[in-house]
């Protein structure tokens, strides 16, 4: 629970840190970058892995899902998009979080490797 709040939290701050600089970026000139994020909730595994290198790195289902997430935000317009389960995650430990009223529900969405269709929470035009 708590750990959703803290990523919503940061999501919401990355992407504000993401205009301020590509304010500064485009005023002098520069190309503005893109960044855009997907959040899902789910038990995965985290540590050193690799056999011949080991690379710290978080893997399983729900990062593979979380990936899905992030790659339709193109296809949606948005900057952000977070599944309906790490939204309920975030709602059993605070309800009305300020960072859920810009979000907008995307029902049933098709994510690649999941059966069943998955409402979709989304925030912030590309």
């Amino acid at each position: 629970g708590g750990g959703a709040v803290n990523a919503l939290e940061w999501a919401g701050t990355m992407l504000g840190a993401v205009a301020r600089w590509n304010d500064i970026r485009t005023a002098g000139g520069g190309p503005a970058i893109s960044v855009s994020i997907g959040l899902h909730f789910g038990p995965v595994v985290l540590g050193d892995i690799g056999a011949n290198r080991l690379e710290y790195a978080v893997i399983g289902n729900t990062v593979n899902v979380a990936s899905r997430i992030e790659a339709m935000t193109r296809g949606l317009g948005v900057k952000l998009a977070a599944s309906d389960a790490f939204i309920a995650e975030v709602r059993k430990l605070e309800q009305n979080h300020p960072a859920l009223v810009p979000l907008t529900l995307v029902p049933d969405q098709a994510v690649r490797g999941v059966d069943q269709h998955v409402d979709i929470w989304t925030a912030g035009p590309v």
